[in-house]
């Protein structure tokens, strides 16, 4: 199957597709996927996500487990990758394969060899993620559903005061090359970058108007960790938070909102939000939407150790029981295509200058900037003007 990514939206084979799914994690070993590995509770899990009437899961290369030591790929989990795609086309669903994890669920589960080296600035590790990438491709390239390759899950997060301080060039050169390498390698398949709400409300190099290199403008937006005075998580700014993030990376290319979720609510909060957010970034030019995350995870290594609200952030029980959220998510899985905007052009337009994005003192504070362009969308969703 070929994916391209035009006027606004994702095309397989040429026809619309919007896309809603899930990351995955199965519950037992989280993210030691790739060493405990247990295929038949991955063939479970994608059946029920395909029963559910969803299309697409999101699935996390941790690259440590793929490359122990420098240069010395680990076979068995290469052919597990494979395995994992090809399960997930025998349920028809699309992989998004986020090919440099290393950070997840806030904690950092790092290459040993690594020892501190940038990620973009030195050759060497340069050379060895194009070499990695070309790897994860060449291993998942002749099953036909892989989606697309997210370069790495949030990766300014590995090292923040040095993403901060990366030019717009030197990002746009890595993207550039290693997008290009998974290109070559398995062609037609799409390259993303997911980044989270910082890359939006503040001054990152990693932000939507800095994707030119790249074929979909991926976003993550939590109100617990977003800009804006966000009173609650059912607030009216809350759950037009991901439409506003979509409509902003609209601007700019095709947008997926490919993790949405609560955090510190009960299970009717967490259905309503993950319904009203879904629905709103679909109809607000969202080319898919993306829960987090498909179950509530069992195992307490790490992140979990220190993480443990992410334990319990999935659609389903422990016990394979399904929440109000995993209902309310079906249900919209039904009717997303009929949820894409219309091409009508509103006479109304938000004027994005890029340089106003204000460095912020923390992940909550973020001055002016895109702030502003933020409640200029909550005031025009109120008014009914489209824009």
């Amino acid at each position: 199957m070929e994916f391209t990514a035009h006027t606004g939206r994702l095309h397989a084979d040429g026809r619309p597709l919007t896309v809603v799914g899930v990351n995955y994690h199965p519950s037992k070993a989280g993210c030691l996927i790739w060493r405990d590995w247990d295929a038949d509770a991955v063939r479970e899990d994608f059946a029920a996500m395909a029963e559910a009437g969803f299309t697409t899961v999101r699935l996390f290369v941790f690259w440590r487990d793929f490359e122990p030591a420098a240069g010395q790929p680990e076979p068995k989990a290469f052919a597990r990758l494979s395995e994992a795609v090809a399960i997930a086309a025998e349920h028809g669903l699309t992989c998004i394969l986020s090919v440099f994890t290393i950070f997840m669920n806030g904690r950092l589960l790092d290459l040993a060899w690594r020892e501190g080296r940038s990620l973009w600035r030195d050759p060497e590790m340069r050379d060895h993620e194009e070499a990695f990438a070309r790897r994860v491709a060449r291993a998942v390239r002749d099953h036909g559903n892989v989606l697309a390759f997210d370069l790495g899950d949030e990766i300014s997060a590995v090292a923040p005061a040095e993403a901060d301080g990366l030019s717009r060039d030197e990002v746009a050169s890595w993207y550039a090359r290693l997008a290009g390498a998974l290109r070559e390698e398995a062609p037609g398949t799409l390259v993303l970058q997911a980044n989270n709400a910082l890359s939006v409300f503040g001054p990152s190099p990693f932000a939507p108007d800095n994707a030119a290199a790249l074929d979909v403008i991926a976003i993550h937006g939590f109100p617990s960790w977003a800009a804006g005075s966000i009173e609650s998580t059912l607030s009216y700014k809350a759950t037009n938070l991901n439409a506003f993030l979509a409509r902003y990376a609209a601007a700019y290319g095709v947008p997926l909102v490919d993790e949405v979720g609560s955090y510190g609510v009960d299970e009717a909060t967490a259905a309503a939000y993950l319904g009203a957010s879904a629905a709103s970034a679909l109809a607000n030019g969202a080319s898919g939407v993306l829960a987090w995350c498909w179950q509530d995870i069992a195992s307490t290594e790490e992140p979990y150790a220190s993480r443990p609200a992410e334990r319990i952030a999935g659609l389903r029980r422990l016990d394979g029981s399904v929440k109000p959220a995993f209902e309310r998510f079906a249900r919209l899985a039904r009717s997303a295509a009929a949820l894409a905007p219309g091409p009508a052009a509103p006479r109304i337009a938000v004027y994005l200058p890029e340089h106003i994005r204000a460095r912020p003192a923390s992940y909550l504070d973020h001055g002016v900037g895109t702030v502003a362009a933020f409640y200029a969308h909550l005031l025009l969703k109120r008014a009914h003007l489209d824009y």
